[in-house]
């Protein structure tokens, strides 16, 4: 024996004593297969020593940080390298077979690894130990055989595979890439699936990889893409479920190197960065696959990501870390394709190139077949369609029944293909599209739920424009808002989307194909210009769309003409397409035929006539009524609109502050509750779904169609600066001349409903009754009338004012408002007894509040209060739907014409008396004096 022959021996020996001393026990005998004891140098893959910051426990009661020792230094917890090499070996190698669960056990001796395992796994330790010394280089695929590597890197320009049982499908797929494909036909018999069984399927794509045409293949048959499977095996592939043994449980090893992600500018690996990169992966990659849910193992040691797990994981795990280290520039974009193949992105961008294609006209001017016409629009533009017709069918759509009819103008191939699902489904919310493997694939929104992907998005140039100084407050507050405006209900925890940060301004998010959509019109409409009105808004269709009905003209039906005559005529004086949802309209019985309406307007525009028309149909306003949606008018129910909310973005830097866009939270959050108040306030969250958030000089609101426009309408009366009370009167009452003569047409309107409906129909009768005129805002410009109150009339209505020295009241409950200038006095808002405090009290902010406040405050609020008290004190909020707000320094009053009148006048009686010194006047409208006992000292 030689020398070091034998000097390896005494070590093994030496180091075996040492283990079954370190493990305090001998050997126990195998029940199984015998151990075998091998010793491996392991010297130069020993990590580095570690130093790892427990995360903060709950605070002590009498210690906030328990991880704080009395001199104040933090305790640390030392991994040694053997540790943490050891804890790696037994997760990825038979985790179940080692001490104490199992007999196997390990140990470090002098840089040598000694193992006691069997031969099986003593093997896959020495692979384990390879890998790590050759990790996979990034961006190599997958370790096939040549042959193999050359069928899965084969582009194939057309594949058009039409009415084949699932059998042939997949063997005209392996007669394509020339490779035999070996099917598990025994797990598909599980759930009804065989060779021929279900019936014919087609497959029809572009610039084809093997793995998309067998992706495809597979949704084809199982009606879902989270079914099937396939695994690349060294002579052929292998295609079964995903709960197949060979597919699921024959976990695969690979180590991927991934120093280039982990390291920082100077060269060195984080552990906390280490513990966030694999906990991130584990969130985005097949999360309920890893332990200790599932099978599967992520470990990294020495910049190696160390993964055992199934085939369809490492596929991804590698397209995600392809995604990773090709990131977008400055508001850019990159998504993650299912096989992680650059060609993938580039089949997906041109088909959303054909989408984009505009079309002069879309006229399935008769009953077509949903297949038929889903063919044209595949046509029209050069894009592959796939049709899940197995899970259509189960509600009943096929490729013959139903039958469209659809007219639309100038519109683009992604609107038309809209247009089409929503006609075939009479709903939108029921089927949809994704761009997936070179090819739109469409099926119930339900099932395409599933299929989502990952997109890396670079918001560097967002987050730069928030004020918060500190980077990483700045991106959770970022994380928060997408998270608030776009799909609230999708994000985890409550569902399955998610968004993780991968470096500042680079952000993963993981969402369904609809999602990705909404994400990134929201990221385009935080960077676009904010428009200041609704008819600016984008996108251009909908711009154009809302200028066209704008359009002046002259309306004659002094016939009665059914509904669906009028707004086809309508449709083309404005030359705008107008679909009605008359599946919703029958609900409230009414139809294309009856009932039918006269409607003349004289130079008035079409969105105007439009109205009439939908009002006069249902007898009274707030019934009908419409949005514009992608170009085309839409028009149904209020309910049926309302359920329909989308975002747009304001410019609203005049409105609020001092006018420069620099506002304070407060002034913010004042200005969000005005809106909140007067705009449609029942919608708003928490008790709807509407909702309004702040972005730097901007608002971002997502509300229904009609919400839009009467917060556009409120808008633009907050920047015409209000008229004085005197000068307002005569415009109010001509508009209630107006809004009398509307009410008689809508009384005759119901009068003739009636008549044409018949005796039976109660539901029609119940709905169609009268209702009253809708309310209007008006802003009241109190300026001169402010600064000439008596002291004593405010002091009455809104309480004294507050000290001047802010700095000394930190613990003072302060009033603020949206009142701006530098004076030294302000008080807070009262309810209607003006006792102080009540609902109609402003917000309690506390010494962070502006250093000043507005004397203009305290004054408005007094009017505000006074006003309540004194006109129409039933109907204001919160026990009617009237309400009056302060803006600066005039009155914003929502109220009807009637009413409006009535604010008018006080207000110049108010003002007269004021101006006169009229004492008798000024005292009839002080506050009545408390009752007795309602005082502070009753009782006394």
């Amino acid at each position: 024996m030689r020398r070091r022959d034998w000097l390896v021996g005494a070590g093994v020996i030496a180091g075996m004593a040492w283990a079954s001393a370190a493990w305090g026990q001998e050997p126990k005998p195998a029940a199984g297969p015998p151990l075998v004891v091998r010793a491996y140098p392991v010297d130069d893959l020993l990590p580095a020593r570690i130093v790892v910051t427990p995360p903060p426990a709950p605070a002590q009661s009498d210690d906030e940080n328990p991880f704080e020792d009395d001199a104040g230094d933090e305790e640390y917890v030392e991994v040694t390298p053997e540790e943490k090499f050891i804890r790696m070996v037994r997760n990825v190698v038979a985790a179940d077979s080692w001490e104490p669960t199992g007999q196997a056990r390990l140990a470090i001796h002098l840089g040598r690894l000694l193992v006691e395992q069997t031969e099986a796994n003593q093997a896959a330790v020495a692979d384990l130990l390879n890998r790590l010394r050759h990790p996979q280089p990034p961006g190599q695929r997958e370790e096939v055989p040549p042959a193999m590597a050359m069928a899965l890197a084969r582009v194939v320009p057309r594949l058009r595979i039409r009415n084949a049982t699932p059998a042939q499908l997949l063997e005209q797929i392996g007669q394509a890439w020339d490779v035999r494909i070996d099917v598990r036909w025994d797990t598909f018999g599980d759930i009804g699936i065989t060779g021929t069984n279900p019936g014919r399927v087609s497959v029809d794509l572009r610039d084809a990889t093997l793995g998309a045409a067998l992706r495809a293949a597979g949704s084809a048959i199982a009606g879902r893409e989270d079914v099937c499977d396939y695994a690349i095996q060294p002579d052929r592939v292998l295609f079964g479920t995903v709960v197949t043994d060979a597919l699921a449980s024959a976990s695969v090893l690979r180590v991927y190197a991934v120093r280039d992600l982990l390291a920082n500018h100077d060269g060195f690996i984080d552990s906390n960065r280490v513990e966030e990169f694999k906990q991130m992966n584990r969130c985005l990659i097949h999360p309920d696959s890893w332990a200790p849910t599932g099978d599967s193992v992520l470990e990294e040691l020495n910049g190696s990501l160390i993964v055992k797990a199934p085939p369809r994981v490492h596929r991804d795990l590698a397209a995600f870390l392809e995604l990773l280290r090709h990131p977008p520039g400055v508001g850019g974009v990159v998504e993650m394709t299912a096989d992680g193949q650059p060609g993938g992105r580039a089949a997906s961008d041109r088909v959303r190139e054909g989408l984009a294609r505009r079309i002069e006209a879309v006229n399935f001017n008769r009953p077509t077949p949903l297949g038929d016409a889903l063919d044209w629009i595949g046509q029209a533009g050069g894009v592959s369609i796939g049709v899940n017709w197995g899970t259509l069918g189960t509600i009943g759509i096929t490729p013959t029944n139903p039958e469209v009819k659809l007219s639309l103008k100038d519109t683009t191939v992604e609107s038309a293909l809209y247009e089409v699902l929503s006609a075939a489904a009479g709903r939108e919310d029921v089927l949809d599209f994704v761009v997936s493997d070179g090819m739109v694939k469409i099926s119930t929104r339900d099932d395409l739920q599933w299929n989502k992907t990952i997109r890396l998005h670079n918001v560097t140039d967002l987050l730069d424009r928030l004020d918060d100084p500190q980077a990483g407050e700045r991106v959770e507050e970022f994380h928060r808002f997408i998270r608030s405006c776009v799909r609230p209900d999708s994000w985890a925890p409550t569902g399955d989307a998610g968004i993780q940060e991968w470096r500042y301004g680079l952000l993963l998010i993981q969402q369904h194909q609809e999602g990705h959509r909404d994400v990134a019109r929201f990221f385009k409409m935080l960077r676009d210009p904010a428009p200041r009105t609704l008819a600016d808004q984008p996108p251009e269709a909908n711009r154009v769309a809302r200028a066209k009905l704008r359009r002046l003209g002259d309306v004659d039906f002094s016939r009665p003409t059914p509904l669906g005559d009028v707004l086809d005529w309508l449709g083309d004086a404005a030359g705008v397409d107008m679909d009605a949802n008359w599946g919703a309209l029958a609900m409230i019985g009414i139809t294309q035929t009856s009932p039918k309406i006269t409607l003349r307007l004289r130079n008035g525009t079409v969105e105007e006539a439009l109205r009439r028309a939908l009002s006069a149909a249902a007898g009274r306003e707030g019934v009908l009524d419409y949005m514009v949606r992608d170009g085309v008018v839409k028009v149904s129910t209020c309910e049926d609109l309302r359920t329909i909310e989308f975002l747009l973005r304001y410019d609203v830097h005049d409105l609020v502050g001092d006018g420069s866009g620099d506002a304070s939270l407060y002034d913010v959050d004042e200005f969000k509750r005005l809106l909140r108040a007067i705009v449609l306030p029942d919608t708003w969250a928490p008790t709807g779904d509407a909702l309004m958030e702040w972005w730097p000089g901007s608002l971002i609101v997502k509300q229904s169609e009609a919400g839009h426009r009467e917060l556009d309408a409120l808008l633009a009366v907050l920047r015409s600066g209000g008229r004085t009370p005197a000068a307002a009167i005569p415009e109010l009452e001509a508009a209630k001349r107006a809004a009398d003569a509307r009410a008689a047409e809508l009384a005759a309107a119901l009068k003739r409903l009636r008549e044409q409906a018949p005796r039976d129909d109660l539901f029609r009768q119940a709905e169609l009754v009268e209702g009253d005129i809708a309310m209007t805002t008006r802003l009241f410009d109190l300026q001169d009338m402010l600064r000439l109150l008596p002291e004593d009339f405010v002091l009455a209505w809104a309480g004294p004012a507050e000290a001047d020295d802010w700095d000394d009241d930190a613990g003072e409950a302060n009033g603020e408002s949206i009142f701006g200038d530098d004076d030294d006095s302000s008080a807070n808002n009262n309810n209607d007894n003006g006792n102080g405090g009540g609902p109609f009290s402003q917000p309690q902010w506390g010494a962070w509040a502006r250093e000043r406040r507005d004397d203009t405050e305290r004054r408005v609020a007094a009017v505000q209060t006074c006003l309540r008290a004194h006109v129409a004190a039933p109907s204001w909020a919160p026990t009617g739907d009237a309400n009056v707000e302060g803006f600066r320094s005039c009155l914003l009053v929502k109220q009807t014409p009637a009413v409006q009148i009535e604010v008018a006048r006080f207000l110049v009686g108010l003002s007269d008396a004021t101006r006169f010194g009229n004492a008798a006047e000024l005292k009839r409208l002080m506050p009545p004096p408390p009752a007795i006992g309602d005082g502070p000292n009753r009782g006394e």
